[in-house]
């Protein structure tokens, strides 16, 4: 999964703004997450069309960063979290990004950042999300 973050200056109407130019481009907004810290605003997105993303954000002078990160899915309990990152201290990798996107069924999605993708990817292979079998559709049901 890729995400973008815009880092700038904290200001009334910043994600109005950000959300307006992407709508008006016909991007969709899949997940965000927006904080701000004093001045600064951090606003973190996944978005249907990344690259158009990317163009639109800049084009109207916000410096945008990009991230892959690895999506795996882990039980929605304490000490989840804490025993995936035991993972990468263990490994002598350092996270970049944690962001939960999803939480459902006692599941969670977690989006994680790292350095060294493919090595983050190793440490969590056995956590990647499995296809979720769909079911049939029955008389009367849209497909």
């Amino acid at each position: 999964m890729k995400q973008l973050t815009i880092i700038t200056q904290d200001r009334p109407g910043l994600l109005t703004d950000i959300a307006t130019a992407l709508a008006e481009a016909g991007i969709n907004i899949q997940d965000i997450d927006a904080e701000a810290a004093g001045p600064t605003s951090a606003i973190t997105i996944a978005v249907d069309h990344y690259d158009d993303a990317v163009r639109i954000l800049t084009g109207r002078g916000w410096k945008v960063f990009a991230e892959n990160t690895v999506v795996i899915e882990v039980a929605d309990e304490p000490g989840a979290l804490a025993r995936v990152a035991k993972r990468f201290s263990d490994a002598g990798v350092s996270l970049r990004s944690v962001r939960f996107i999803e939480r459902r069924r006692g599941r969670a999605l977690v989006a994680i950042g790292a350095p060294d993708e493919a090595k983050a990817l190793e440490l969590v292979r056995d956590l990647l999300p499995q296809p979720y079998p769909r079911p049939p559709d029955g008389p009367g049901e849209i497909g």
